[in-house]
């Protein structure tokens, strides 16, 4: 017997089954049946620190009597006085390209559930400048200018300890040991770009630290290019090329890793499903481009551009993201290194690491698009143009504008032109392009 709703006047209810047939008929004992109306918030958002220009995100978690809703409110004022913000209804609060004058911002969520509710603790919003400014042109300009949650260019010196982030907060440590780290190789993947990466050997790893704008309840995406350097050695030769996981018992394992099989094939695994998509041929000192997206309904596998294998349903998957639905009666949180996003290893450490080079890697709070994906592929941008009233609209998300009178001329940069740029639909024809800087 299925109950679909209970309420308060149906506790303490008691429940007996008759059983009958042809033969006679049996009555059970009788069952209570317990109706709870409690709302329990084990875990309250956290202060955190971001870097300007950076997504942030503040959450919280919940259980109890369902339905259980959220409002977040912020403080602009020292905690003196919090305001609801429009359309702050999720469990997750996510802000984005934060700013110095948002520094010491307070945050908190009003829970509420069907019969009480609960307003948490502030949490500060805490906002630094970058220490380091990772240029971002070529290449890096365009993946900037589809606005990634976090962009390691991997093109840090030699010796350097700190993979920066060069768009968010998400810094990640350049672990050699037990292997080594080779920095600056060349030439790079990425088509049209001098960019160096780097390559890691026999154990080395780039560590992230666990952050929840790394791995979002939404959709998203993401993003690399590598090199293996050998192929599979024997039935158990899995390496992994990056991951972002949570693996510790008696909690359901979750997140997701991409590793090269012994078959020579690359394999996105959803976990706790553990269902995976398998595709590709690799060839030792090739260079792909890998990008996985999950839109809500399917995961997608794309290798070089391409939409690799059939679609693969979220729902059958099971899955759930790195560090979501752990430890919900609030004993502990997310325990560091096993929350880690990794280059180069499964973060629990299981299977072997990966041996080869590593560059330009990405992660997006959304699905990124098959145009996007193709852009990024062979580095390059998109222009369109619309007619709008007399006149017509440019619009491009990156580089300098130029135009020439023929589509074979000299092109020049338009002068002071930034997207949308509109012009006449009138005289001479014009053609335009944009130049990557």
């Amino acid at each position: 017997m299925t109950f679909i709703a209970q309420y308060p006047a149906d506790n303490n209810a008691s429940i007996q089954v008759i059983i009958t047939n042809n033969f006679g008929s049996v009555t059970s004992t009788v069952a209570t049946l317990s109706v709870l109306t409690n709302l329990n918030v084990p875990g309250a958002p956290s202060s955190i620190t971001r870097n300007v220009g950076s997504y942030a995100e503040f959450y919280v978690t919940a259980f109890g009597a369902v339905p259980i809703t959220y409002q977040w409110s912020n403080s602009i004022d020292g905690g003196a006085t919090f305001t609801p913000i429009a359309g702050a209804t999720n469990a997750y609060l996510w802000l984005t390209n934060v700013q110095l004058s948002q520094n010491n911002y307070q945050y908190a969520a009003n829970v509420i559930g069907p019969f009480t509710s609960s307003n948490t603790p502030p949490a500060t919003l805490n906002v630094q400048a970058r220490a380091v400014n990772v240029p971002l042109t070529g290449y890096g300009a365009v993946v900037a200018a589809d606005n990634p949650v976090a962009y390691w260019r991997l093109d840090e010196a030699t010796g350097a300890a700190t993979a920066v982030d060069a768009v968010g907060s998400f810094d990640g440590a350049y672990t050699p040991s037990p292997g080594s780290i080779t920095y600056g190789v060349l030439p790079p993947g990425i088509p049209n770009d001098t960019d160096p990466a780097a390559a890691i050997a026999n154990g080395a790893t780039v560590q992230i630290p666990f952050a929840p704008e790394l791995n979002p309840t939404t959709p998203w995406s993401v993003e690399t290019w590598v090199r293996p350097s050998s192929l599979g050695a024997n039935g158990g030769d899995y390496r992994v090329v990056l991951s972002s996981q949570y693996n510790l018992y008696p909690n359901a394992y979750n997140g997701w890793y991409i590793y090269q099989q012994p078959n020579n094939s690359f394999a996105f695994v959803p976990q706790p499903g553990n269902a995976f998509l398998s595709a590709g041929s690799i060839v030792a000192n090739n260079w792909y481009y890998l990008v996985v997206t999950d839109d809500g309904a399917n995961f997608n596998v794309y290798i070089n551009g391409v939409l690799a294998v059939a679609p693969l349903p979220v729902a059958a998957a099971n899955f759930i993201p790195n560090g979501a639905g752990v430890n919900l009666d609030g004993t502990a949180g997310i325990t560091p290194t096993l929350g880690n996003t990794v280059l180069g290893q499964r973060t629990d450490g299981s299977f072997n690491t990966f041996e080869g080079t590593i560059d330009d890697t990405a992660i997006y709070k959304y699905a990124l698009s098959p145009q996007q994906i193709q852009n990024h592929f062979l580095n390059t941008t998109r222009l369109t143009i619309a007619k709008s009233g007399g006149g017509i609209v440019v619009t491009w998300p990156v580089g300098t504008l130029q135009s020439a009178p023929t589509a074979n001329g000299t092109y020049t940069n338009v002068g002071g032109a930034t997207s949308p740029y509109t012009n006449s639909a009138v005289g001479s024809q014009t053609y335009y392009r944009v130049q990557l800087q």
